[in-house]
């Protein structure tokens, strides 16, 4: 069933990047990295005691290490400040993967400068409570080139924003651009407990 979803969400993908992009390369790349990520969900969850249910901290190291196979970009530091007993159930590691891709992705492509000294992408993934509800809370930045101030979010018509938006909309949670140096992104969404 999951296999079954997984590549309908596959299949949407490349139906999307046909309408968005008409270079066939283009869309054979960044189609590889959406099912590199897919194939991992699927390795961890049987690595798991809880098959519906998916211990994050290996999985986000392991996930870098398959993005940087894939790219152009090497010499990446990679920093990750993920719970040791956090764990998620595939139905949120599913959208959850596939907007790491996405961002990871854009910053390979836009942000980094092959005559950058030092690249790091820094990843935060931790509970907490808002209204008397348990959230997770997701952040994502880079040391790279940033956005145009100009840039929202909400109008950005490039496929990638339009995945993140549409994905975390799935998750009910709720996005915003953080500011600063590089490229930041927030995204907290209702936590499910095991």
């Amino acid at each position: 069933h999951r296999v079954k979803n997984n590549l309908q969400v596959i299949t949407s993908f490349i139906s999307l990047e046909e309408k968005f992009n008409n270079s066939p390369g283009r869309i054979v790349e960044v189609t590889k990295n959406r099912i590199s990520s897919l194939a991992l969900i699927h390795e961890r969850i049987y690595d798991e005691d809880n098959m519906n249910f998916i211990s994050l901290k290996g999985f986000i190291k392991d996930f870098d290490d398959k993005l940087v196979g894939l790219s152009d970009v090497k010499d990446v530091n990679f920093i990750e400040e993920i719970d040791s007993n956090l764990t998620l159930p595939i139905t949120i590691m599913t959208p959850i993967v596939l907007i790491i891709n996405e961002l990871t992705s854009n910053t390979f492509k836009h942000a980094f400068d092959t005559s950058d000294d030092y690249k790091e992408i820094f990843k935060s993934i931790h509970v907490c409570e808002r209204n008397n509800q348990k959230m997770c809370e997701f952040i994502y930045k880079d040391n790279g080139a940033g956005l145009d101030e100009e840039f929202d979010i909400n109008k950005s018509p490039s496929l990638g924003w339009t995945i993140i938006k549409s994905l975390s909309n799935q998750l009910d949670g709720k996005y915003e651009i953080c500011p600063g140096n590089g490229f930041g992104f927030r995204l907290t969404f209702p936590y499910v407990e095991d």
